[in-house]
């Protein structure tokens, strides 16, 4: 029974397997992790030292991309866990497969993959033109404060509205553009991702403001943005989100008048 159960479930041991890699990564990167001097390759310290503070120069740019990627994953594919649960019930009634649940979680992957690939050439962009440190956050507090202005009015956007209703009702996307069509779960794990972008875009930006390497930062910004796709819970927690992104906005608006106080 216990095998059974186990080859049953060894598509959510992969899933969570690659969640807790890609924390495992975010922390080595975090903390700057200083390993053995006997230890090689893609383990050696001076490799995640150098993403950790990588130049803004094309030949980086692969470490850019490594640092937003892994943010990526590490932070989005625990929002969509409610989905897949739902496609895990269809599997249970002989009408998805493991097969299947693989190529939704690729199609959502293939997303933030493509927006890792533009957060890595925006960061490069300013760092270039000196606007933000390698820690990744903004020097000036007021283009900080513009960001946290943006996020938090986004929250209030029919956009959001219409992406998170998506999102917080999993069956939706099954009922919808659920059909026999070999590979149709690739094709809907894009369009899953792609709502999930349209949801959490801005608040992903935010880690401009946080630090981009900083985990605190991303666990709570995991957290929040899980909690607001939640059905139950959801609704509670998005305008909570944009009042509080909005009156943190006016806290770096009127940071620059500290110095004439």
């Amino acid at each position: 029974m216990f095998k059974l159960d186990f080859i049953n479930n060894v598509h959510w041991l992969i899933f969570y397997s690659v969640i807790i890699l890609s924390w495992f990564l975010l922390f080595i990167l975090g903390a700057n992790y200083q390993v053995t001097e006997k230890s090689i390759g893609i383990l050696d310290s001076e490799f995640w030292a150098s993403i950790c503070r990588p130049n803004a120069n094309l030949f980086d740019f692969p470490k850019f991309f490594l640092m937003w990627a892994l943010m990526s994953l590490g932070m989005m594919l625990p929002t969509i866990i409610p989905t897949l649960r739902t496609y895990d019930d269809l599997i249970k009634g002989k009408i998805g497969n493991r097969a299947g649940f693989y190529k939704m979680v690729m199609g959502f992957c293939c997303v933030w993959i493509i927006f890792s690939s533009f957060a890595s050439l925006l960061q490069m962009l300013l760092i270039y033109l000196n606007l933000i440190n390698f820690d990744g956050i903004l020097f000036n507090p007021i283009f900080s404060g513009i960001v946290l202005l943006l996020a938090g009015t986004y929250q209030f956007s029919s956009l959001k509205d219409a992406c998170l209703s998506k999102c917080r009702s999993p069956i939706t996307f099954f009922l919808e553009y659920g059909s026999q069509v070999h590979k149709y779960e690739f094709s809907l794990g894009l369009r899953i991702g792609a709502y999930c972008l349209g949801c959490c875009w801005l608040l992903m930006l935010l880690a401009f403001i946080g630090g981009t390497m900083n985990l605190f930062f991303m666990a709570v910004a995991m957290l929040l943005m899980t909690f607001e796709k939640l059905p139950d819970i959801g609704i509670y927690v998005t305008k909570p989100i944009a009042f509080s992104l909005i009156i943190l906005s006016f806290i770096y608006f009127l940071s620059p008048l500290r110095m004439y106080v």
